[in-house]
C-alpha cells in the first residue's frame, strides 16, 4: 500500500497500513458515535429516534473498543506478524468479513 505526503508517495508495510486502516475506522466511529449523541441529546428527536441511536452507541462503543485494542496489539508487539485482517460491516454486508490473527515470537 502507498500513502502521499506532501507530494510525494512512500510505500507502507502490511502493519503501517493495517494501523492507517484502523485509524480510519476509528475515526469514522467516533464520528458515528458523536453523532448518535446528538440524537440523543436533541429535543427534537423522537422517542424512536433516541431509542435507535443508544443502540447506535453501543454498538459503535463496543467496536471503537475493539479497535483500540487491535491497533495497541499491532504497535505494541513489533515483531509479530500479521497474518489476517479485522473489517467492520454489518449482518447484512456480504462484503463483511472477520478473521485473521497476530503471531508472535515471545
Amino acid at each position: 500500500m502507498t500513502m502521499e505526503t506532501n507530494g510525494s508517495t512512500i510505500e507502507l508495510s502490511p502493519r503501517e497500513a493495517r494501523i492507517q486502516k484502523i485509524d480510519q475506522e476509528i475515526q469514522q466511529l467516533e464520528t458515528w458515535i458523536d453523532a448518535s449523541k446528538e440524537t440523543v441529546a436533541s429535543p427534537d428527536s423522537s422517542a424512536e429516534d433516541i431509542a435507535e441511536a443508544n443502540v447506535d452507541l453501543e454498538t459503535f462503543t463496543g467496536a471503537l473498543g475493539k479497535k483500540h485494542a487491535e491497533r495497541e496489539m499491532l504497535t505494541d508487539a513489533p515483531e509479530a506478524e500479521i497474518t489476517g485482517y479485522i473489517e467492520l460491516g454489518d449482518d447484512n454486508d456480504e462484503e463483511s468479513e472477520i478473521g485473521g490473527s497476530v503471531e508472535s515470537d515471545r
